[in-house]
């Protein structure tokens, strides 16, 4: 009776602890991943890469754009966006995060929505 009542305490106890903050079984580190809006100017250049919280290295296999298009000007090399933006608007994309990796343990892939906002008005100043 003793052993029982100590392996429920036990599984009590680990139920009752918080969940990992970074990289935790797959769910904390997946939702982690972020693209906050790129906010830019026409005519400056811009570079955005996507964030994570992870208590060590973490990595990214590549992005691949699902749907929409990139802000003119905006180059894209599978995992960061960098470039001079020539047109003022905004441009939405999802795109598939594939293979991110936390301190060496890679989760599955997931998706994003992005978002540019690029002000500026869209005469050609030349």
């Amino acid at each position: 009776m003793r052993i029982l009542i100590c392996t429920l305490v036990l599984i009590c106890a680990g139920c009752a602890s918080p969940p990992l903050r970074d990289a935790g079984p797959g769910f904390s580190f997946l939702s982690s991943i972020k693209y906050s809006s790129a906010r830019g100017l026409r005519g400056n250049h811009m570079r955005v890469r996507l964030s994570a919280r992870c208590d060590g290295p973490w990595e990214v296999h590549t992005v691949r754009i699902m749907q929409g298009d990139v802000p003119s000007g905006i180059f894209f090399d599978g995992v960061e966006f960098s470039g001079t933006p020539r047109d003022a608007g905004s441009w939405f994309l999802q795109a598939k995060v594939v293979e991110p990796s936390c301190k060496g343990v890679v989760y599955d892939d997931k998706i994003v929505w992005l978002t540019f906002d690029i002000e500026g008005d869209r005469r050609d100043p030349f």
